[in-house]
């Protein structure tokens, strides 16, 4: 983990924990059910997210490394939160291993980055599990007053959700770790605007009637006001010095077929709001056009990637270095040399020799079968190390079974083909080919 202050490792674990806590609010609702009428859903679940600080803060400070006393320490933390909560109550007892939970994942996030601690997956689960409750809120009469909190807090979810997996598919994409991103400010400025896109789409999406009915609401109110305005009665005469009732307030015309004058009025807003939305809609196209077909090429890019970037290369356990994010021409032929890999799979048997088209393949071919030799030997493949520097690990450990200089050879002609992008000569294939192929046959 990054080294920081004890102040900004309280606050970091604090808005995780909130996000935590965000992710699952449908379980928090679910005990709320069960709390007693004097505790609060505010009071006990606003604080959760200190139970996270006390955890981390105790083992930042003190180190705990022995897991008895780390659950020790955690079930005392937790005793104390329950007390301060909600008193001695039996009532409230299901209190204590809620925050002891709590508690003791903070105290972990001291030695474990969170980025690994909470995945994606759960993310996801999280989702799933607001899903779920929406439905079944709505089937049971003691949750209904809960149903619009749970609506908020699942968009507010769904908004962290597209903002946490974009920020770790852009980390993963460039292996950049707890580094800044390695990518170019253009690209970025991109990515972000397709997420605050996604994220206006999805606020559109959930709020269209809610959005309808304001804007229906304020025609009526402003056909109301200029109907008053026109229709407004003359001024009084002075009233003679005999005492006269209190004025009426301004009414409204009696009910009727309205004025023409208000009917071509109201048809002229009309007009006029979908001209003005015309007009920003083709505002908004002109100024997106130049880039609308890069923010499609990176929305399927960041899909695929966040569904793919776990697959392995024919289960060797090893991984191609990624230097970019994918293009759409890398995207095709990733499918093209899967579906290539599935036929030959249907078909009972290996990728052969004779089947690769050209020398780049051919010399990608040879580096998985170093590969898949070394891993016989007992060699475990590392998918954050490179190629070279696989090879340079593999020949410390003597489980290639090839001479130093043409392991150096068989490194040189996969950066070349993985990288170069240009052609490779059957005169440098061939040694690298002859060494790697009939040590797998003497192998085997």
């Amino acid at each position: 983990m990054n080294k920081q202050t004890f102040g900004a490792g309280i606050v970091r674990v604090l808005l995780q924990g909130a996000v935590e806590l965000l992710l699952f609010f449908p379980l928090l609702l679910l005990l709320a059910a069960a709390a007693p009428p004097e505790l609060p859903l505010w009071r006990w679940a606003g604080a959760l997210p200190l139970c996270y600080a006390a955890g981390y803060a105790v083992n930042r400070r003190f180190a705990i490394r022995r897991f008895y006393l780390l659950l020790a320490a955690a079930l005392v933390l937790s005793a104390v939160y329950t007390l301060l909560v909600s008193g001695l109550s039996w009532s409230s007892c299901w209190l204590l291993p809620v925050s002891w939970l709590l508690v003791y994942r903070g105290a972990k996030l001291a030695s474990i980055p969170w980025r690994i601690y909470f995945q994606i997956k759960w993310y996801l689960v999280g989702l799933l599990l607001y899903f779920a409750a929406s439905i079944a809120f709505h089937t049971i009469p003691s949750f209904q007053a809960s149903i619009p909190l749970l609506n908020f807090a699942g968009l507010a979810a769904l908004l962290v959700t597209l903002v946490m997996a974009n920020q770790a598919n852009v980390q993963q994409e460039t292996l950049s770790g707890d580094r800044e991103p390695a990518v170019a400010s253009a690209v970025l400025r991109n990515n972000r605007l397709l997420i605050g896109l996604l994220a206006a789409a999805t606020l559109a999406v959930v709020w269209f009637r809610k959005l309808q009915q304001a804007a229906d609401w304020l025609r009526r109110q402003l056909v109301a006001f200029i109907e008053w305005l026109m229709n407004r009665p003359a001024e009084p005469e002075a009233p003679p010095a005999a005492p006269q009732p209190p004025a009426q307030p301004p009414q409204l015309p009696p009910g009727g077929e309205p004025a023409a004058w208000l009917v071509w009025l109201e048809k002229l807003a009309y007009v006029l709001v979908g001209i003005l939305l015309a007009a920003a809609a083709i505002y908004l196209i002109y100024r997106l056009s130049g880039r609308l077909a890069a923010l499609i090429k990176r929305c399927f890019r960041w899909l695929t990637g966040w569904l793919n970037r776990a697959e392995r290369v024919q289960d060797t356990g090893y991984h191609d270095e990624v230097e970019r994010l994918m293009t759409w021409e890398l995207w095709k032929e990733s499918q093209a040399d899967r579906w290539k890999r599935w036929r030959q799979s249907r078909a009972g048997r290996g990728t052969k020799w004779e089947d690769l088209t050209d020398n780049r393949e051919r010399a990608r071919h040879l580096y998985r079968l170093f590969l898949q030799r070394a891993e016989t030997g007992g060699y475990s493949a590392k998918a954050e190390l490179t190629a070279r520097e696989t090879v340079l690990e593999v020949e410390e450990r003597g489980t290639s079974g090839l001479p130093s200089e043409a392991a150096e050879r068989l490194a040189n002609l996969y950066d070349k083909a993985r990288y170069g992008g240009g052609t490779i000569a059957d005169e440098e294939l061939r040694p690298v080919a002859q060494d790697v192929r009939n040590k797998k046959e003497g192998a085997s």
